[in-house]
């Protein structure tokens, strides 16, 4: 479950975004409807095809936890994660978002030495190494 949510949890944006040459863009519903709705439309749309072929009520609570976990994400205060799927994929996407600031910061950063500058937004400085 937390493997599949990890891997849906944007497969909207294959409807939110369109490349401009090499550069991705935002589509008209990319910017009217945003990628979590699209994924959430893509993922119900999904399941609705797959359990009317299968009306057992164990696959459609699995359904729901899986849009659950999506849904549930920190950046929606709405759905507060109530399963261990759900408590994982934000922990992991809130992980992800931390590493990539910090990566993208060390990367700008012009400081020479061992450590960066003072990151305003993580409140820290970044251990480069010596070498």
């Amino acid at each position: 479950m937390a493997v599949t949510a990890a891997l849906l949890h944007r497969v909207g944006g294959v409807n939110a975004y369109a490349f401009d040459g090499c550069l991705p863009d935002y589509t008209l519903l990319g910017k009217l409807i945003g990628v979590k709705t699209l994924t959430i439309q893509l993922l119900t749309a999904s399941i609705t095809e797959l359990w009317g072929a299968k009306p057992d009520g164990f696959e459609l609570d699995i359904a729901h936890q899986l849009l659950h976990a999506i849904v549930a994400q920190d950046w929606n205060r709405e759905v507060k994660p109530m399963t261990k799927e759900a408590i994982l994929l934000q922990e992991a996407v809130r992980a992800d978002m931390h590493l990539t600031g910090a990566l993208d910061f060390m990367d700008m950063d012009m400081n020479s030495g061992p450590f960066t500058a003072f990151d305003p937004i993580a409140k820290t400085q970044y251990y480069r190494g010596t070498t």
